[in-house]
């Protein structure tokens, strides 16, 4: 009758109209698992200290590598990367430019990952670029010093201040546009550093770490 009250009996489930209350919110349940989209299983990605070891083609969850800022899943973005060993780099020092293209070649290890950036870490790698090109541009105008100023016998001086500031503006350049670093890739993982530490909270610890 239009008095009387419908209860649910015990056991059985609510309908698929009612809500509950005390249910987590859709918001709550798309952040509950840090490894989005669903398509990427757990358990790919684990952290050694600072460092994290992941297989090649995982997502990481969606935190951004440089500010920690809690992202989207769309805000991930797709990056190859590549890694040689540091010990490539003496055969510049003994034979020259192009065996050192050739160990290069050889050595080279490559990976695709996705990770998070958020807006911030992109404009400040974008505004460091753009002084790293500064400071390009001010070492090739020492460079061209002695041609418009008369020097004497210290035309050097400008010239080597000059390519000292070019290479500055390399290092530097290389530094803030690179949002993480692979210190090592194998066939199967690779080794990345950079991210920071409210990433590497969402991780596992790395199995082989346990207990060391």
């Amino acid at each position: 009758s239009g008095g009387r009250r419908h209860h649910h009996p015990r056991g059985q489930q609510m309908s698929t109209h009612e809500i509950n209350p005390y249910a987590a919110s859709t918001s709550e349940q798309a952040y509950a698992n840090p490894y989005q989209p669903a398509d990427v299983a757990v358990g790919n990605a684990w952290v050694d200290g600072r460092t994290i070891i992941m297989q090649k083609g995982t997502r990481l969850p969606a935190w951004c590598v440089k500010t920690g800022e809690r992202l989207r899943d769309d805000q991930l973005i797709q990056k190859k990367l590549s890694w040689n060993p540091s010990w490539v780099w003496l055969v510049f020092f003994l034979g020259g430019l192009l065996p050192l293209l050739i160990v290069v070649l050889i050595t080279r290890k490559t990976g695709t990952v996705w990770y998070g950036v958020s807006e911030e870490a992109l404009a400040r790698r974008r505004k460091g670029i753009m002084l790293a090109w500064g400071i390009a541009l001010l070492g090739i105008g020492l460079m061209f010093t002695p041609m418009f100023a008369s020097m004497g016998d210290l035309f050097w001086l400008p010239l080597l201040l000059g390519i000292m500031t070019i290479l500055g503006a390399l290092i530097y350049g290389s530094i803030v546009s690179s949002l993480v670093k692979p210190s090592k890739i194998d066939k199967q993982y690779i080794w990345l550093n950079g991210a920071h530490p409210e990433l590497l909270a969402q991780l596992p610890v790395w199995p082989m770490a346990v207990g060391r």
